[in-house]
C-alpha cells in the first residue's frame, strides 16, 4: 500500500510539472519549445523522486539497527517488523541483509521455545532462504547461506516430526552447495561435505527405554534377599 501511494504521488508530481510547462506556454510563449520544458520537468521530478527514494532507504536502514532480537518475544516481534519492511522496501542491499538477518534470528530463536524448535519461526526461517535463492541467484553469499540454512530446517523439522523423507531433502541442498560451480572454493562446501557426512547420526529416531518394573513375587524376592 505505502509502495503504491508513493507512486500514485510521483505521477501527481510528473502531471503537475507538465501542467505547469503547458501553461506558461500558452501565456507566455517560449523559444525553448514545448519538449524542452517538458524535458526540464522530468528531470526536476526524477531528482526529487531520488532525493526521496534515499530518504525512505536511510530510514528503513535506521529502522532495522533499531530492531531487537534479545529475547523470543521480543524477537518474534522483531522478526514481524523485518519480513514487513522486506515487502515495502526495493533496496536490494537492504533486501539482502534482512533476509540474512530473519533467516540467522529466526532458526536461534526457535531453539528458545519450550519444545524446540518452535514450527513458524522455522517456517519464517525456511522462507527467507528460499527467498534469497529466488532474489539473488548470482550471489554466492546469498546461496551458500540459503542452501545451508534450508539443510538445517530440514534436520531442524526431523526433530518434531521424525520424517525420515527430511533426510534425503537436507542431503540434497548439501549436494547442491558441493556441485555449486559458483561457490568452488568457499568455505560452504567444505562445511556441506562435512555435513553429509553427518547425516546418519543426524537423522536417527531416538527412543526413550524404560527398565522394567520386576512383578510383585520379584519384588518381594528382592526385599527379602539378606
Amino acid at each position: 500500500m505505502k509502495s503504491q501511494r508513493r507512486h500514485e504521488l510521483r505521477e501527481n508530481e510528473l502531471a503537475h510539472a507538465l501542467s505547469v510547462a503547458r501553461q506558461y506556454l500558452k501565456n507566455k510563449g517560449s523559444s525553448l519549445g514545448l519538449a524542452a520544458v517538458i524535458v526540464m520537468a522530468v528531470v526536476s521530478v526524477l531528482i526529487v523522486t531520488v532525493r526521496s527514494r534515499a530518504t525512505a532507504v536511510e530510514r528503513v536502514w535506521q529502522d532495522k539497527s533499531n530492531l531487537r532480537f534479545d529475547d523470543a518475544d521480543t524477537g518474534r516481534a522483531s522478526l514481524e517488523r523485518l519480513r514487513s519492511m522486506v515487502n515495502e522496501v526495493s533496496d536490494d542491499p537492504f533486501i539482502l541483509a534482512s533476509l540474512f538477518d530473519i533467516g540467522r534470528e529466526a532458526m536461534r530463536l526457535a531453539q528458545l521455545a519450550p519444545v524446540p524448535p518452535d514450527p513458524t519461526l522455522t517456517t519464517w526461517a525456511e522462507q527467507a532462504f528460499h527467498d534469497l535463492l529466488e532474489r539473488f541467484p548470482n550471489n554466492p553469499l546469498a546461496v551458500g547461506v540459503a542452501l545451508s540454512g534450508l539443510a538445517t530446517v530440514e534436520e531442524n523439522r526431523f526433530v518434531l516430526d521424525e520424517d525420515m523423507s527430511r533426510k534425503a531433502r537436507a542431503r540434497e541442498y548439501l549436494m547442491r552447495i558441493i556441485d555449486h560451480e559458483m561457490l568452488a572454493g568457499m568455505p560452504f562446501q567444505r562445511i556441506a561435505v562435512d555435513r553429509r557426512k553427518s547425516l546418519d547420526t543426524v537423522f536417527t529416531r531416538i527412543r526413550l527405554q524404560y527398565p522394567t518394573l520386576p512383578d510383585s513375587e520379584e519384588a518381594d524376592e528382592l526385599v527379602d534377599t539378606p
